[in-house]
């Protein structure tokens, strides 16, 4: 590990060849921008809404950034 500017450089994992299709090993792709059921709204800031309920009377769909996540992710191949 080398310390360069103040951020520490970490060595890349190496996967097996049978675990790289499963989705789960890299968490990056749960986030919101990966779900299927997250619509974008505004691109620049990063935001869209989370459809995986139903809305909330007087508040819609809750808004989220596109880095958050939660336990009801469903991944949306098209959006990797």
């Amino acid at each position: 590990m080398r310390i360069e500017n103040g951020c520490k450089e970490q060595t890349p994992v190496k996967v097996p060849e049978a675990a790289r299709d499963d989705n789960w090993l890299d968490q990056s792709t749960l986030a919101c921008r990966t779900c299927r059921t997250w619509v974008e709204k505004d691109r620049l800031r990063g935001i869209g809404r989370c459809r995986q309920n139903a809305p909330v009377v007087g508040q819609g769909w809750p808004v989220t950034y596109f880095s958050d996540w939660c336990g009801q992710h469903k991944l949306d191949h098209r959006k990797l």
